[in-house]
């Protein structure tokens, strides 16, 4: 862990800021964008330069269909959107292989995420039973918001990675049907 600086950190934060809302994982990934700018800026200008034409390309597309778009502020936003998760993949690309322990840090980082949230669905299921609450679908962490089973589902292959790269195989079938009960349980 002593060679995570903080742009790791924060990279290995984004798993965990999805649990605690939109402006939270929005802002983590706005800081993870502009310190990774600024780390890897020399490696952004020689790929840019290695891809020039393909880059200007792109770019090109997207100015015309914002052109030609009916609801160009729609457009534009869903634009932005789209650059801010090219250059978050790119900079997490550079970042991957700075290191070789980056990868498994962040599937550690993303299987603690899961298991945090299965665990608190578990919980809730039996703080509802104890206390006679009846329920339809359980969300843990997320409240109102029904979405405990998609976080689980959407970061499970992490997960099963991480369990099988760091040859955890006997605990495989345990931790695999412990994530399996909690996605059960939210209905999903």
């Amino acid at each position: 862990l002593k060679k995570i600086d903080l742009f790791g950190l924060l990279i290995l934060f984004i798993p965990h800021s999805i649990i605690l809302g939109n402006y939270v994982l929005n802002l983590n990934i706005a800081i993870v964008i502009l310190f990774g700018i600024y780390k890897f800026h020399k490696k952004i200008l020689e790929k840019f330069n290695l891809y020039r034409y393909q880059i200007l390309l792109l770019l090109l597309f997207l100015f015309v269909n914002i052109f030609f778009s009916h609801t160009p502020l729609i457009t534009s936003k869903g634009v932005l959107g789209l650059i801010k998760h090219l250059l978050l993949f790119t900079l997490l690309y550079f970042w991957l292989y700075q290191n070789k322990y980056n990868f498994i840090f962040f599937l550690l980082s993303s299987s603690l995420g899961i298991l945090l949230v299965s665990s608190s669905v578990i919980f809730e299921l039996v703080y509802n039973l104890l206390n006679n609450i009846s329920y339809d679908r359980l969300s843990g962490f997320f409240n109102e918001e029904k979405i405990a089973g998609s976080y689980i589902t959407k970061l499970l292959f992490f997960l099963i990675l991480f369990l099988f790269l760091e040859k955890k195989k006997k605990y495989f079938f345990l931790i695999f049907s412990f994530v399996m009960i909690s996605i059960l349980l939210t209905g999903d």
